[in-house]
Order: structure tokens, then sequence, then C-alpha cells
């Protein structure tokens, strides 16, 4: 019975340890000839690799529902030559809030929308320092998700200002 026992216990080892089919020695050759495109050089600025290190970064900075503003990536408009992104505000940071953004007074509302820019800024700069000295390489908006379907630009930050649409 023991003899058994191990045998059983050899062979259930021995299946257990042995690599699955998609493992095989085909396996990683299929896939190399699958994936071959993605292996081929490719040029990239210090501008694209620097901005795509940033946004790594960034990326959840700002998430919704404490703040009232979710932030998203930054890219760069080659035509205006300057960083381009967007935050969405929520009316509310959670379904019982009893202080919807737009109930806010002005200053709290200016206040809350200028602390996402002062921390992109902060941020961005440590990639990008020429953004601290020239702001008019960021342009930033501020849409607020319309029930239904479409967005509404509730402020701009451009040229170093930040402007309320009311």
């Amino acid at each position: 019975m023991s003899k058994i026992r191990f045998l059983v216990i050899v062979f259930a080892a021995a299946v257990i340890n042995a690599p699955p089919p998609a493992l095989t020695q085909e396996s990683p050759t299929i896939n190399a000839a699958v994936l071959k495109r993605y292996f081929e050089p490719k040029s990239v600025s210090q501008l694209e690799w620097e901005l795509m290190a940033f946004n790594v970064t960034w990326q959840g900075a700002f998430v919704g529902s404490s703040d009232y503003i979710t932030s998203y990536p930054v890219t760069f408009d080659p035509k205006a030559m300057r960083f381009v992104t967007s935050f969405r505000v929520s009316e509310k940071r959670d379904s019982s809030d009893p202080e919807p953004f737009f109930r806010l007074p002005r200053p709290r509302r200016e206040a809350v929308l200028q602390s996402g820019i002062d921390y992109l800024k902060k941020l961005i700069g440590q990639y990008f320092p020429e953004l601290i000295a020239n702001p008019n390489l960021l342009y930033v908006e501020f849409r607020l998700r319309i029930p239904g379907g479409g967005s509404s630009t509730v402020a701009r930050y451009e040229k170093g200002t930040l402007i309320l649409s009311e």
C-alpha cells in the first residue's frame, strides 16, 4: 500500500510541475513572431519621454470625491506649443454631500480648482522646469459631465490665469 501511495504522490507531483501546453518550446517562438513589430526600435523625443514619465506620476493624483476634481493625463499640443490637460469637476463628492460644488462660494470654488492647477504645476515643473516661468505653456480645462451625455467647460486656466465660466 505504501508503494502505491508513493507512486501516486510522484505521479501527482510530476503532473503538477509539468509545464502547461502553452509554455512548450514552440510557444516563445510563436509569441515572438506575433509580437515582432513591438520589438522594432522607435525614435522618441525627449519631450515625449519626459511627458510619459510625468503622466505615470500624475496618474491618479486627483481622483474624484474628496476634492471635487479628477485629473486626466497631460498631452502636448504641437500646434499651440503648450501642454494641455483637463480635470473633471464633480458636483458632489459623494451622493449625500451637504456641500455641492456649485453651491460653494466663488472663492472656495476657485480655491478647489486652483489647488489642482498648483499641484499640477508643482509636479510637471520637476519634468519641465520651463513651465514655472512661462505660464503660457500650460492650458487646462475644468469640465462638468452633463446628464444625458456631453460636458460643459466650467473653468479654464490659460496664460497663468484661472477663469471661471459664469
